[in-house]
């Protein structure tokens, strides 16, 4: 789809205002004469030093109406033909009552007929009489290709000026565009006729100066701050000291924590033994000592040590006491 598809449906559709916030007039002008040409409309210009011009024919020895904006709006609001009238800078004048009436009146379509008004400036804040009909706009910015031609242009035009070939390196050529991806074309000749008349080439030294271009253009409100140098992180002071401190305490950690594993690991150990043992497996090493200096445990009638678990179930029973036989059933 082309680039200025939408701005044809918008002409088509008849809209009565269009509102199209940018500084490039020449891109505006020019979208305005290709969009023109599928709408089969006329097209003027105003502008309070030319007053208004037609732009759809070449003739320049064609009648220009006064500069002032009331009488301006006068006429094309008494003109019968359907026209696009491109309206430069013309946010000043929307405070004057005359004018605004006479605006909403063709905006309305008030005795009137089905003209479109376009707003074309930077900083508009429109009425509300007016905000309700405007439709706003936007030029597309421009893709790689554009931006590359434009690179060539611009060595070309200075290898043309200093009489000598411009040296374009095409890897710095092709970093160029990228960084200028999301500007203006404006905005981006602008850069990039800096960077080549400098020094009379484009080599990757000057994609340094191409970032800070950049961030100043993108900074004019001053919100935004780039730090051209910055030091590294590992250049902070007492970072060292403080790596080597959390090294130590994580190794203090794993230590203990391994420490616990094999404190539980050695007890369970133990724990496993001293159940063998009870099951009348015999006792070895550690767990031998440690029965044998234990706390005396009762013995029942063959002799057998039981657990102390053993004997307090064991007490709990009339027919099993500590040191009495147990009962026999004959069969």
């Amino acid at each position: 789809m082309p680039a200025n598809q939408d701005l044809v449906t918008l002409l088509r559709s008849r809209a009565p205002l269009i509102l199209i916030e940018s500084a490039e007039e020449g891109r505006v002008i020019e979208a305005f004469r290709h969009a023109i040409a599928q709408s089969l409309r006329p097209l003027h210009r105003w502008s309070i030093t030319d007053g208004l011009r037609r732009l759809d024919i070449d003739d320049e020895e064609s009648e220009s109406s006064p500069p002032d904006a009331s009488m301006t709006l006068q006429a094309i609001r008494d003109t019968k033909t359907a026209g696009v009238y491109l309206l430069l800078d013309f946010q000043p004048y929307l405070r004057y009552p005359m004018t605004l009436r006479l605006m909403r009146e063709i905006v309305l379509r008030q005795e009137a007929a089905e003209h479109t008004l376009v707003l074309v400036g930077a900083g508009y804040e429109l009425p509300p009489e007016l905000a309700a009909q405007a439709t706003r706009y936007e030029l597309a910015l421009p893709d790689a290709d554009a931006l590359a031609a434009l690179v060539r242009e611009e060595a070309f035009a200075c290898s043309r000026e200093i009489g000598r070939r411009v040296e374009v390196d095409t890897e710095t050529a092709r970093a160029v565009v990228r960084n200028l991806r999301g500007l203006g074309l404006d905005d981006a000749r602008r850069i990039v006729r800096k960077l080549i008349y400098d020094d009379g080439a484009l080599t990757p030294a000057d994609l340094p100066e191409l970032a800070r271009a950049k961030h100043r253009l993108l900074d004019r409100e001053g919100l935004l701050h780039f730090e051209y140098e910055t030091a590294e992180f590992a250049n902070v002071a007492g970072l060292a000291r403080e790596r080597r401190r959390r090294v130590a305490a994580r190794a203090r950690l794993s230590a203990d924590v391994d420490g616990r594993a094999q404190g539980a690991r050695i007890r369970r150990r133990d724990r496993e033994r001293r159940d063998r043992f009870a099951c009348g497996a015999p006792a070895q090493g550690a767990l031998r000592r440690s029965v044998l200096r234990g706390p005396s445990r009762c013995r029942d009638a063959r002799g057998d040590i039981r657990p102390a678990s053993s004997q307090a179930r064991a007490s709990r029973s009339p027919w099993r006491t500590c040191g009495s036989p147990r009962p026999r059933t004959d069969a």
